[in-house]
């Protein structure tokens, strides 16, 4: 058996994972080695492991779950298991191959849910560009690459499946950024989730000689039918049967008359929210499953075609680059603030640079020229990383220890999901005396991530009362 050189551990799994192999994950973090145990890529924890207890907790509350994403409580103790792995970032694993290994592993588990959270876990912008390869790499949905993903997830997520749905051709990823407008870091997750998992994958720079682009190839169009026919399950189409069929007749008498907005019943100008909102509704109205009750047994092909088209106008209008090009192909002329959106776009960039020239002077000390660009950085881009790092430079000196909780504070308002940024909220509000105000956040961070050793120790020398935390 051999042992694999030492990487970072987002792509010792990732490997393990896309390749099925089976054997064992040796993972180096400050406390000490622990180890992750795949058969075939799929991920078991021995019953020893920190984490086994709530992952215990987690798979007797998900019996009866078919697929074991599906379940809240797994996917929580997998998210908590991938944060306490990553907590530092340049943590790194090796892989011994085994097919012989402890009959009384905790397992499987939800190995998908795991790589894709260790594939973007803390990392900001500038990382997950770097992760991708730079903005000039390019990325397709995979056709050949076989993955178990696909059979894993309960379905793909709206976000997710645009993200899969904007490379089904070869596309760079600046210029996927460039069509993703506020939702830049979205993409950027999602495109790095789905290239851990094996369903996009990096193409060389030579473009393909057939450029013709298939917006819903049958993998797709198969998971959004999954996705709806288990919503119909849950929630039927509530509306008579001789309304639901003229509603059905109408749009089959109307085929190939209607564009993308006239099908979907939205305006030229309609918000993503509004459009999701009018798929939504659309699909569940003319989904193959429909077909009994409307008596189209063995003539449900009009109601597939209608799916087929509703779902490609979706992912065509959901995607900002997607609808300026559909846009251009039908002639749809519709006024757009380009200016404005590149001035934004302009200001992002010098937020950037200034932020990173910040980290430049952080590694020399000179704090106080960090600090003035943080604060222009943060002045041109309001982001929770540039306030969070303005506070942790202004939180080492005493005089500034007010403007460290104001800077954490807005941080915080920005994004309160992060258990790092409420942590050093806590540690601020703890440097100015404000221990209540402190205990406070670090409650709160241990909300966030159970077990955070900072909050931990923060709150047992804050003497505030030990709890067991989830």
């Amino acid at each position: 058996m051999s042992t694999s050189e030492p990487l970072p551990l987002a792509e010792v799994v990732r490997s393990v994972y896309v390749t099925r192999d089976s054997g064992v994950v040796t993972v180096e973090l400050e406390t000490g080695e622990q180890s992750l145990y795949f058969r075939q890529g799929e991920v078991f924890l021995h019953p020893a492991h920190p984490a086994a207890a709530n992952v215990r907790q987690a798979l007797e509350d998900a019996q009866g779950v078919s697929r074991l994403a599906e379940s809240p409580e797994l996917q929580r103790a997998m998210v908590i298991l991938s944060h306490e792995l990553t907590r530092d970032k340049r943590v790194i694993g090796s892989f011994r191959a085994d097919e012989n290994l402890p009959p009384s592993l905790l397992g499987p588990l939800p190995t998908v849910l795991l790589v894709m959270e260790l594939s973007v876990y803390g990392l900001d912008f500038d990382e997950l560009v770097s992760r991708l390869g730079g903005e000039k790499q390019r990325y397709q949905a995979s056709a050949v690459h076989e993955s178990p993903t696909l059979e894993q997830l309960p379905g793909l997520e709206p976000e997710m499946a645009r993200v899969l749905a904007s490379v089904v051709q070869p596309a760079p990823v600046g210029e996927l950024l460039r069509g993703a407008g506020s939702e830049r870091m979205a993409l950027l997750k999602g495109l790095a989730k789905l290239w851990a998992v094996g369903l996009v994958v990096e193409v060389g720079g030579r473009a393909e000689e057939d450029t013709s682009e298939v917006l819903l190839p049958p993998r797709l169009l198969k998971h959004f039918l999954t996705r709806v026919a288990e919503d119909l399950e849950d929630q039927p189409f509530e509306l008579p049967v001789d309304e639901h069929q003229k509603q059905v007749a109408e749009l089959v008498a109307s085929l190939g008359k209607m564009n993308h907005y006239q099908l979907l019943g939205v305006g030229l100008k309609a918000p993503e929210e509004e459009v999701l909102k009018a798929y939504n509704r659309l699909a569940r109205l003319v989904h193959p499953r429909n077909a009994p009750k409307l008596g189209f047994e063995g003539r449900d092909e009009a109601l597939a075609v209608l799916f087929e088209q509703a779902t490609e106008a979706y992912l065509s209008l959901s995607d900002p680059r997607r609808r300026a090009s559909y846009n251009m192909i039908v002639g749809i002329q519709i006024k757009t603030e380009v200016q404005s959106a590149q001035r934004e776009e302009e200001k992002r960039e010098m937020a950037r640079q200034n932020y990173r020239r910040a980290v430049s002077c952080l590694a020399e000390m000179d704090y106080s020229l960090a600090i003035d660009l943080l604060k222009e950085a943060a002045r041109l881009d309001p982001r929770a990383e540039y306030f969070a790092r303005l506070g942790a430079v202004q939180t080492k000196n005493p005089n500034w220890h007010d403007h460290a909780v104001g800077s954490y504070r807005r941080a915080v308002e920005l994004d309160p999901d992060d258990a790092g940024i409420r942590a050093g909220y806590g540690e601020a509000l703890e440097a100015m005396g404000k221990n209540e105000e402190a205990i406070q956040q670090f409650k709160a961070t241990l909300e966030l991530m159970p077990k955070h050793p900072g909050a931990l120790n923060a709150l047992e020398r804050l003497g505030a009362r030990r709890k067991r935390w989830h």
